[in-house]
Formats: C-alpha cells, structure tokens, sequence
C-alpha cells in the first residue's frame, strides 16, 4: 500500500470526499470542548467466536478465581507475620500464613488481585451480570476488611514496604487502587473510591515528605502510581495528587527513570532507552492525563511519538508488543512475547486512541486483539500462555509453544493461588480491553472501531440510550450491517465509522443508500445525517483481500499473510506440515474464499495452493498452536510464498546507527 500506515499526525485532516460524507484521521486535543474521547460502552453484547470465547472466560475463570485462589487477597491480610516477606527476592520455600500455603510469593504477588480486579472491572462493562457484580463487590470489601489503618494494601513490612527495597510494592499496589477507582467511576461504588483513596493517600505522602520517587528497584513498574494519582488529581481537584503525578513525569523519569519523554521528543526510539521494558506502559499513561489537565504540547507529543516508535520497531506481525519482555529494535526477532506485554501495549495504545483519535491506533488494537491476545487464550478459554510467539515450536528453553503460562513460569506457583501468576491475572483484562476502544464519544460524536457479531450499548450526551446491533460474519466476511437501536426519539449525533487502513475500496450505504465517493482507509467516515432514529441501517463493505508482508532480518526469507484484520497461519495439528515441507505460491491466494472453522472449534481458514499446485488450508492466528491433551501443537506465522509481493506498510528501522544498545533478552530475572 502507499498510504503511511504508522505515523500519527497532530492536526485534524479533514477530507471533503462526498456530499453525506467526511472523513477524519486524528483530532486535535486542543479544539474548544472535551480533550479526551470517553469509553461509554454498557454491554458490548458480543456474540459469535469472540463472545463464545470472551463469555467463557468470564464465566469458567473470573467468577471463581477469587474462591479458588483465596492467598491473593489473605497475603496482604497477613502481610509481616512472615519474616522472609521483608526480602529482597520472592520465597520459593515455605510460606507462612493463616492456611500455611506452600509456594512461591514472588515480588509482584500483591499485583494479583489488583489485575483481577480491574480485568472484572472490564468484563462487566463488556457482559454486565449480577453474578460478576456481586465478585466484585466481594473482593471490594475483602480489600477493604485487609486494609491496614495507614492505608497500605501491599504485602511486605518495615523498610521494604513502598519499593525501598527491590520490590514492586508501589507497582501492586497500583494496581489495586486502578481497578478500585474504576468500579467507582462505572457504579458510584464509595467504597471502593475511599478504599483506594486511603491507599494512595498513604503512598503519596510517603514519597513527597521523602522528596522523589526514588526506590530500591523496579522504578519502571512502581513509578505506574503517577497514573492513579493524575486520575485522582481529576477527579477530586486536590493537587497533591498531580504534584505527586508531576513530580515523578517531570522529574524522576529523568531522575531515576528511562528517560521517556526527553528521549522521545529528541526523535529517539523507545528500545534506545535505559529502561525499554513493558511496564512503562502504566506510567507512560500519564501523559494524556497531564495533557488534558495542563495543555502542554510536550506532553501529547511525547506520547503519540513513543507509540509510533514502539509501532514501527517492536510490534511483531501479531500484533504482540517486546522480545523477551523488553522493547529491542527488532520485531522480527524470535522470543517470548509475553502476554502481559501485549495487554499493556493495548492498554497504553486505548489512551493514545482516546488523545488523538487516529484510527490507525483502533487498527492496531484490532491486530493486537484478534491474533495475539486470542491467541494467548488456550482452548479451555480459562488459561492463558505467557508466551504467544509469532512461529510456535519446541525450543530449548521456554517450551516456545502456546502451554499455559503455569507450565512455562511454573516458579510463580503457590498452593494458596494455584491458577496464579502474572500473566493469568492479566487475562480477564486482556479478553475485556475493548471496552476502553470498541465505542468512544467526543463531543457529539460517536466513533465506533470494534466490528463483529455484537450490539455495543452507550447514552449519548443526551441521555438517551441507544446500541448499534452489528449483523456480520466480521471478519470471515467483510460485509457488516449496523442497525440503530433503543433510541426513544430521533437525535442528532455525528456517527464516525473506522475505515481500517488496509481496505481499499470500501462501500458504504445508509438506509440504501450509498455514501458517495472515494472511501479512504485509515480514517474515520463521519455520517452527517440531520437525525438518527431506530431503525436507520448503516451497510459497510470492507476489502478482505489477502495481503503480504514480507519479513525483514531473522524472517528475511518469508512472508506473512493476512486476510483483513487476521494473521493466517500453517497449523500443523491442522495440515500435519512444518513450515520446510511447503512452499505457497503467492498467486493462488486471489480470490482464495475464506472458509468458517467454528464448527470445528476454530474461527477462519484460507484454503490456498502450494508451488506444486497442491491444496494447503492456512488458519487464523488465535486458534492455532491449540494445546490438546496436554500436547501443544506447532504453527508458523512466517511462511515459504514465492512471488509474494510486499503490500502492507510494516514496521520501519532507523539507521544503521542508530541500532539498539541492548540485545532482546530478560533484563531482569523473571518478571511478568
């Protein structure tokens, strides 16, 4: 393609295409009227092989994880009455508490229920239901019954509480006030708000009477507390809170820090930084909050530029973000992609679609979402891995296949919290990150980026409610019907439509009739409609033509393929070849028909011709590699295809010298 696929730009683009119809790419944070896009969904309603997968998970895994893994929530409780907690390392003896669990109680522990809850947090705007609600509401006053009188939430005692030691405390406990603040911005929960106020209240005072955020390790992860704070700054108008946000992104990112926002506004790739890891995602949220709260230009501008940087250098054909749990230079690396990783690039990338309102940011959400966060979903639709590589075999160290990450980071394991470890917490809010994308609102404008069999709910600015029932085989099939429904009288309201940018020729139609012009992928179409009412049928077809993208470095010699959003795959459980024993021939896949694999527990397949002129049938990403019995299968993303000719936009590298200074490796040991 020759459209640019990845650069952000800073200014509204408008493009007058059509008399009905215009087209936008970003929106500028500084117009008159909100800064940012709010997430406003109800209930996605999903329906299909995402809701079948989604609903599952929710049902089989987040509504009995707190009964099963009782410890998450008991180690704070009893936090101090083991001495081997106030360490440097986790425990991989024995552990003390009221049950005399056994196990692991690694530096990250007390992040578990934080991640949980903000993962149910997220399901229940995407699947409301009494049952979630009541968990929820369990482990908010289990939180609250554990909370010790200063307001500490963490699990250690003395001089290693707040990270003075080299530990994540600050990190966890992040993570904990986040998702309690979210069930009070989605319910009006005072409970949780107070209960997460009193914690961060404790932390905050803390750092500022010692004068910075400095501490004994992890600064990368601890210092994700400037988010909640910022969030709290605007919420309740205390400026001890954006002092505190301020300080640690003004200051200690420099101080202590990787150095981001100087570094990115220097023009230098994220991977260039001394702390290239994925955390950073969490504090690097707070650059949109400070932007919305002080209007520096530095700041929005900083945070488009580090997304871009990651986009063109570190995000793998699957969409999944780092090598090795650490930014590197090089998205065709073979290595661990984390699960963990690929929830906070989405969740970074959520934040930087709701600041700018590019609609290439909701594309990749879509990439990121469709292959590697459903592909780290095993088949039970309870586990998840902690590792999704782009080709999946048996390697020498981690298996390299898609097992549970229970078998893989199998040292995290505790007889109090058997389905635990980092990667598993994260999974709920994985599975349900679309709630902050799939729907915005801006102004008097509704932006809807998630397609697929669902019926998305959200109250206008108005009042009124209203859903917008997708019809569609998405993305199977490329033809998607949307009806206006619930609203109890017509309303004006612009509707923006997501034109993903590898479709060309798109058709769009309202009521019948069709939206004239050239339909431009990689915007939003704005429908400028006098009303919407009930009833009124939007049609969209998108182009789900296949389209290549030829590898670089270690994947030089091959080609990925994809058909829409979807990374296709050779599957061995499915065609029982390895990657060396078929080459494809490039011209079969025009006009190859996209086949539906659910029946048979999958979701999409691609039948095409090898070189010989023999039939090979290519699966999606998210469905291959299944673990079956115990065994894993084998897959590769990156395939043999002569005459493959490069039509996607994929990532770019800088200079030769400006090649990284780290290798892709562990940086630190273990870490989720």
């Amino acid at each position: 393609m020759k459209k640019i696929f990845y650069l952000l730009t800073v200014a509204v683009v408008w493009a007058a295409v059509q008399t009905m119809a215009t087209a936008s790419t970003t929106a500028s944070a500084t117009e008159e009227g909100e800064v940012r896009a709010k997430a406003t969904v109800e209930n996605m309603n999903l329906n299909g092989y995402v809701g079948s997968r989604v609903g599952n998970n929710i049902r089989k895994w987040a509504l009995t994880a707190l009964q099963n893994n009782p410890n998450i929530i008991e180690q704070i409780k009893y936090a101090g009455q083991s001495p081997r907690l106030d360490r440097t390392l986790w425990d991989v003896n024995n552990v003390s508490s009221e049950h005399d669990y056994t196990g692991a109680v690694v530096i990250w522990y007390g992040e578990f229920i934080g991640k949980l809850l903000t993962g149910m947090v997220m399901a229940y705007e995407v699947e409301p239901s009494e049952e979630l609600k009541s968990t929820i509401v369990e482990i908010v006053d289990e939180l609250q019954f554990v909370q010790k009188e200063d307001g500490y939430l963490g699990i250690y005692v003395g001089y290693s509480r707040f990270a003075q030691r080299d530990n994540w405390d600050v990190w966890s406990q992040y993570h904990i006030i986040y998702g309690l603040y979210r069930w009070y911005k989605l319910t009006g929960d005072e409970k949780a708000f107070a209960v997460g106020r009193k914690c961060l209240d404790k932390i905050v005072s803390f750092f500022q009477e010692k004068g910075d955020f400095s501490v004994g390790g992890g600064f990368e992860m601890n210092s994700a507390i400037s988010h909640i704070s910022a969030l709290f700054y605007q919420e309740t108008g205390e400026a001890r809170y954006l002092d505190f946000a301020s300080m640690i992104v003004d200051i200690d990112w420099d101080k202590h820090g990787g150095k981001w926002l100087a570094n990115s506004l220097a023009g230098r790739d994220y991977y260039q930084s001394s702390l290239p890891r994925w955390e950073s995602m969490h504090t690097l949220s707070t650059l949109g909050n400070l932007y919305e709260i002080t209007g520096k230009e530095d700041y929005l501008n900083g945070m488009r530029q580090i997304w871009t940087s990651i986009l063109h250098t570190d995000i793998h054909n699957d969409g999944g973000f780092t090598t090795n749990e650490a930014a590197c230079g090089n998205p065709y690396k073979p290595g661990v992609i984390e699960t963990c990783c690929t929830v906070s690039w989405m969740a970074y990338s959520a934040e930087v679609l709701q600041m700018t309102l590019d609609s290439r940011v909701a594309d990749e959400l879509e990439r990121s979402y469709f292959n590697a966060m459903l592909g780290s979903l095993n088949a039970d639709d309870i586990h998840v891995t902690y590792n999704t590589p782009q080709d999946g075999y048996k390697t020498g160290g981690f298996d390299g296949r898609r097992v549970p990450s229970q078998q893989d980071i199998s040292f995290q394991y505790n007889s109090g919290s058997p389905d635990f470890n980092c990667c598993q917490a994260n999974a709920l809010r994985g599975m349900n990150e679309l709630s902050d994308w799939a729907v915005l609102q801006k102004d008097n404008d509704v932006f809807i980026n998630y397609y697929g069999p669902s019926a998305p709910e959200t109250v206008l600015r108005s009042g009124q409610k209203v859903s917008f029932r997708e019809e569609t085989e998405y993305p199977r099939d490329g033809k998607i019907k949307i009806t206006v429904e619930g609203l109890a009288s017509p309303e004006k309201f612009n509707l923006k439509l997501r034109i993903p940018v590898w479709s060309e020729g798109t058709e769009v139609s309202i009521n019948g009739i069709a939206v004239s012009g050239n339909i431009a992928g990689g915007q939003y179409l704005s429908l400028d409609k006098d009303e919407w009412a009930a009833g009124d049928v939007v049609e969209i077809s998108l182009n789900m033509q296949p389209r290549f993208m030829t590898g670089d470095r270690e994947m030089a010699e091959f080609t990925s393929v994809f058909v829409g959003p979807i990374l296709l795959v050779l599957d061995k459980n499915t065609t029982g070849l390895s990657r060396t024993d078929v080459v494809l021939d490039a011209n079969s896949f025009a006009g190859a028909k996209i086949a539906d694999e659910t029946a048979d527990g999958g979701w999409i397949s691609l039948t095409v011709k090898d070189k010989n002129g023999g039939d090979v049938k290519l699966i999606d990403f998210a469905s291959a590699g299944k673990y079956d019995a115990g065994t894993p299968g084998d897959y590769y993303s990156w395939l043999n295809i002569i005459d493959a000719v490069d039509n996607i936009k994929h990532p770019l590298f800088p200079p030769s010298s400006s090649q990284p200074t780290l290798p892709c490796f562990l940086q630190d040991s273990w870490a989720p």
